[in-house]
């Protein structure tokens, strides 16, 4: 899978520096070769959440999915109004910190982010590690949204009518 993969990734980007794409499109070549590396079989999936379930026999994946929607979604949420205590319970320590100083960041170049339209598209299971303390589950958000930069000092209703000027965009992160 890997030498394939690396031809197909290769053949990529070339194709794109080659023909010069527009952003969009690069970033579309991107999610495919993304997906592509983060493609699991279902027999996979079905041994990942037995796995699970010999630890915690109560475990469904549907419903974990639901809420790693939901909790994706509150991201979102909290992303857009700057303000990331509502994610504290769910993600590490290290991440909320990322995040804060992201936003501080953009706040100093007098930008913040407008996103509007969110919408997830498909959650997959695509990787599990069992540890002696806890489990790490790896989910495939893939998802699409309309994202722009607004100036720092705008309103959210401002921020999204500067979000929804733009063409939706789809994008995947591995929770």
């Amino acid at each position: 899978v890997g030498i394939p993969l690396a031809i197909v990734v290769l053949v990529g980007v070339w194709w794109v520096k080659r023909n010069g794409a527009s952003a969009a499109g690069q970033r579309e070549a991107a999610n495919v070769a993304a997906m592509q590396r983060t493609q699991v079989s279902g027999t996979q999936v079905e041994q990942w959440v037995a796995q699970i379930k010999t630890r915690d026999a109560a475990f469904e994946l549907l419903p974990f999915l639901d809420r790693a929607r939901d909790i994706f979604m509150r991201a979102q949420d909290a992303w857009f109004k700057r303000d990331l205590s509502p994610l504290r319970p769910f993600i590490s320590d290290a991440n909320f910190q990322r995040l804060g100083v992201q936003q501080f960041l953009m706040a100093q170049q007098g930008v913040r982010d407008a996103i509007s339209d969110v919408e997830v598209l498909d959650l997959r299971l695509i990787g599990y590690v069992a540890a002696p303390h806890f489990d790490t589950a790896h989910v495939l958000i893939r998802a699409r949204m309309r994202d722009a930069d607004a100036p720092a000092n705008a309103s959210d209703a401002q921020a999204l009518a500067f979000a929804r000027q733009k063409q939706p965009e789809t994008f995947l992160e591995v929770w």
